[in-house]
């Protein structure tokens, strides 16, 4: 089970009580168990009874109670309280500025008990009138709920990949010798996915189609399905899943127009027709064809944006592109001297085996109290460890960090002695969130022009399906960072992929490097530079722009010269 899993019931649990009024010294082993799992204190390869009761800490009470999430995702006193809960609750715990005591007064007190009814109450002027809610607060839980309601069904691309491997295995179990293909938002690489989408071609198409629905695991939705395509339910499947049923010869075709977007599709060649009319006049055996036949060059998944992609086109061929295995390794990565799970010496030796040959570690900063931020002495101490480690090291190098916290007025967080130890300076905003477009992007601004900022953090601080992130001018922003050289990152956790893929072409533009960046807090997490690949590659990133496909003498070439313009 991953470490989701494991929580997920655990959390829940204590928000329920604590929302029906549980007692606090009631909920400490919980607490304690939480904090144990979440901070590697407590990890389990094999989860048994036996192992657990003989680990320190943790009771017998516990350790049922964690044998039986393990054994079927939840556990009885859970489902009891759950019972005896408003299904919506759970979903008002997602918002922003709502704790299990202002959730209590909200059911209790004015019957609110799901996002809508919150945003019924705040538009009515009901919860003006309730106790400890004022305008500002009212306005905030209005935004944080109509987000909910808009993004809470859609999944990261990273959580429906293994979804959509699900659908596929399914229908491939139903018909071995159909041809297949995931198409619309998944197949795109889009950061967020809202549904399935699915491609089906055979020889009988509408007979397919009740051979798929006549199996027991697919539900159809009658008012919005029809002879060719599917739209209902699947078992084991949380997406809203459609599936369209085309004759073989035109799967080719039906693939390609659910794999581009219509500016893309509408792009006309030298004939005068567009990729949209040729498709309409033959069939194809690939799609190489139809881009010759339409005359203009072939554009790769998941280029296919009707953005930029045919001035790319005309510059670069397809092995420009960026790819995972073009990168020499993940800058911005976190170790256990703040957040993180494993040592600076796992984290390296991660990286050693999968090729890479260099780490940047970049652990948070002293403002960071929340983060066990480092202080000056343990930022020295780290820095020690890790000239003993670069002097073990025969072709590897472990470059030395921080994630400065950018302050309120834009400063970075150590006095000038400590900064110039670093090779690098990852800035990122993470205090202070609530900003509007100016005074987010000054603040951004300020901290650019500082000359120890090597590279801007996650531009907007956005979390996907969470958080919408601060406004900012984006375009500023960039041409600030191409004036100071500064490179910004594609953060490629799977929550964040900021700076936003759209973007990535202007800042190259302006030659901006960009770093696709992991901020790795545990050794997996360094895996997460595949999805910041892929919407490098939707966004047409080449290998020359992208910071950390270079060398590392090159990279510590570039860290040294920097900061000799400094001194």
């Amino acid at each position: 089970m991953t470490k989701k899993q494991i929580l997920s019931p655990l959390k829940k649990y204590l928000l329920l009580k604590e929302v029906h009024g549980g007692n606090s010294f009631s909920l400490r082993p919980y607490q304690k168990i939480i904090s144990m799992i979440d901070n590697g204190v407590l990890w389990l390869e094999e989860w048994s009874s036996e192992t657990l009761l003989n680990t320190e800490g943790v009771s017998k009470n516990i350790a049922g109670i964690l044998m039986e999430i393990v054994e079927k995702g939840t556990f009885d006193k859970l489902e009891e309280l759950i019972d005896k809960t408003p299904a919506g609750i759970l979903d008002l715990a997602q918002l922003k500025g709502l704790g299990p005591k202002k959730i209590m007064a909200l059911w209790m007190d004015s019957n609110i008990t799901t996002p809508e009814d919150l945003i019924l109450a705040c538009d009515d002027g009901r919860l003006a009138k309730a106790k400890g809610f004022g305008a500002k607060s009212i306005e905030s839980l209005r935004e944080s709920a109509i987000f909910w309601t808009e993004n809470h069904f859609k999944e990261h691309w990273a959580d429906a990949e293994p979804i959509a491997e699900r659908l596929m295995a399914k229908v491939k179990e139903i018909l071995p010798t159909a041809s297949i293909a995931l198409v619309g938002d998944f197949a795109m690489d889009l950061p967020e996915i809202s549904a399935l989408e699915m491609l089906i071609g055979s020889l009988t198409p509408i007979s397919t189609h009740q051979q798929v629905t006549a199996h027991e695991d697919f539900t159809e939705a009658p008012k919005t399905s029809g002879p060719f395509t599917f739209r209902g339910k699947v078992a084991g499947i949380s997406l809203p899943t459609t599936i369209h049923f085309v004759n073989q010869a035109d799967f080719v075709a039906e693939k390609f127009k659910r794999t581009a977007m219509p500016q893309h599709l509408n792009k006309a060649g030298k004939s005068g027709q567009s990729l949209r009319m040729v498709l309409e006049e033959k069939t194809f055996e690939n799609e190489q064809q139809i881009y010759e036949a339409a005359e203009l060059p072939f554009i790769q998944l998941p280029m296919r944006n009707g953005t930029h992609e045919w001035e790319w086109a005309q510059q670069f061929k397809a092995e420009d592109l960026i790819t995972t295995a073009a990168l020499q390794g993940p800058i911005h990565n976190h170790t256990h001297y703040s957040d993180g799970m494993n040592s600076l010496q796992e984290m390296a030796d991660y990286c050693i085996a999968k090729g890479w040959k260099y780490i940047g570690i970049s652990d948070h900063s002293q403002t960071a109290a929340y983060a066990n931020g480092l202080s000056t002495e343990r930022v020295l101490a780290q820095q020690a460890e890790i000239d003993e480690l670069n002097a073990s090291f025969k072709d590897f190098k472990i470059f030395k960090g921080i994630e400065s916290d950018i302050l309120q007025q834009g400063e970075l967080d150590y006095p000038e002695e400590i900064l110039k130890t670093f090779d690098f300076i990852v800035a990122s905003i993470h205090g202070n969130l609530s900003m509007d477009l100016e005074t987010a992007t000054n603040r951004l601004l300020r901290a650019i022009e500082n000359p120890y900022t090597t590279m801007l953090g996650h531009p907007t601080g956005r979390l996907l399906l969470k958080r919408a992130g601060y406004p900012i001018d984006h375009q500023r922003i960039i041409d600030a960072c191409a004036e100071h050289q500064v490179i910004i990152e594609i953060n490629a956790n799977p929550w964040r992929l900021d700076l936003d893929w759209q973007w990535v072409n202007y800042a190259v533009s302006k030659g901006v490097m960009i770093s696709i960046n992991p901020d790795a807090h545990v050794t997996t997490g360094l895996d997460d530079m595949r999805y910041g690949v892929k919407v490098a590659k939707k966004a047409g990133l080449t290998i020359k722009d992208t910071f950390n496909a270079k060398s590392r003498e090159e990279v510590a070439a570039y860290f040294a010269e920097r900061k000799s313009r400094i001194q």
